[in-house]
């Protein structure tokens, strides 16, 4: 399997694969299998990747919607959140160059390389305790579902992420759309009817917050952490707290509970 694998990219209907999923395949493949067989179950989390601002917004949407009735479906109100239960995951990734103000072409290889890295960090399921220590590991959720909050993402980095997901056989659902009308709480709320993914936890939505910064020890790439006000600048955090009071009033819980 690791040799067919590691074959030339393939091309399939006009898609040609990019090195870096074979190359992943290639070498870690039985690592990303696990990963792939952990996800998509009800008792996951509800992973958002993109840019951090918009995965904020997303996020407070999901915290807070409430526009159908939880016991039928019906496109109602009914006084509980839609998401009731269930843990929202935003992945800020502080350490992307696309996602810092930069203009940089976002059909670029870079960016499709970027966009399944972003995918992998999801599907992770741990974080390290800080950049700087990378044997020392915090346990992390497996996601059930995954938003690419990035109009970006929906055109130039999905086709990347659902080859790597089907040479995987990861059957995580994406909800991706480049139509800024589009509605990722309704369409996750459908989802989830549909396929049997509600927690059915009688609880509000709580977030679980993590963050991309550079790894540390002169070790290149990115190092998936817990979020941290230590490595946000001051002028984000007073951002996240207009953007998404919710979702941060349930980080700094979640500071305090054992």
């Amino acid at each position: 399997m690791v040799a067919a694998f590691s074959c030339a990219r393939r091309v399939e209907g006009g898609y040609a694969s990019i090195k870096l999923v074979d190359d992943l395949l290639a070498d870690s493949l039985s690592y990303l299998q696990d990963l792939a067989d952990h996800s998509g179950k009800a008792s996951g989390s509800i992973a958002l990747i993109g840019d951090p601002f918009r995965c904020l917004e997303i996020s407070e949407l999901l915290m807070t919607a409430d526009d159908f009735d939880n016991v039928d479906g019906r496109p109602v109100p009914d006084g509980l959140p839609d998401f009731a239960g269930e843990t929202i995951m935003p992945i800020l990734e502080f350490s992307n160059p696309f996602y810092s103000g930069e203009t940089l072409p976002k059909d670029s290889l870079s960016f499709r390389e970027a966009a399944v890295r972003s995918a992998l960090f999801a599907l992770e399921q741990s974080c390290l305790v800080s950049p700087y220590d990378p044997d020392s590991t915090f346990d992390k959720s497996s996601p059930k579902a995954l938003l690419l909050c990035s109009g970006d993402l929906a055109r130039f980095g999905i086709a990347d992420i659902q080859d790597l997901f089907n040479r995987l056989d990861c059957r995580l659902p994406i909800l991706s759309s480049p139509d800024t009308a589009y509605s990722f709480s309704r369409e996750c709320y459908r989802l989830f009817r549909e396929k049997n993914l509600f927690t059915h936890l009688v609880a509000y939505p709580k977030a679980k917050l993590y963050m991309t910064v550079p790894a540390g020890s002169g070790r290149p790439g990115s190092a998936l952490i817990e979020f941290s006000d230590r490595y946000v600048l001051e002028n984000f955090r007073d951002t996240m707290q207009v953007l998404a009071p919710k979702t941060m009033e349930s980080y700094v819980q979640s500071q305090y509970q054992p």
